[in-house]
């Protein structure tokens, strides 16, 4: 059940796990070809300031206030970033091709 493109082969060879785990700064393989891929890292970066935002104001935010409902809001956001991470993220080719001897 693989659902999304090898940037290297153009094979759809990656699977949501896959995908998901390059979010989480893992390296994967593609089936297909054997390319070494990864998330680009910036934007990589960029989703992780707002995971890290998102921590911060909604748990500031029942800090001051007290109303337990923050919690089930940075949940909320938490699993829209995760599936914006899935959906969107792009991926690289780390190594090219290997020469053979």
């Amino acid at each position: 059940m693989s659902t999304y493109q090898c940037p290297r082969c153009k094979e759809m060879s990656i699977t949501v796990k896959e995908k998901f785990l390059s979010g989480l700064w893992q390296n994967i393989y593609c089936s297909d070809c054997g390319a070494k891929l990864c998330a680009y890292p910036i934007p990589l970066a960029i989703l992780y300031f707002f995971h890290i935002w998102n921590v911060i104001w909604f748990y500031g935010m029942y800090h001051f206030t007290g109303n337990i409902l923050h919690f089930f809001y940075m949940a909320v956001i938490w699993i829209i970033l995760n599936v914006i991470n899935v959906t969107v993220m792009p991926l690289a080719v780390m190594r090219p091709d290997q020469p053979k001897h």
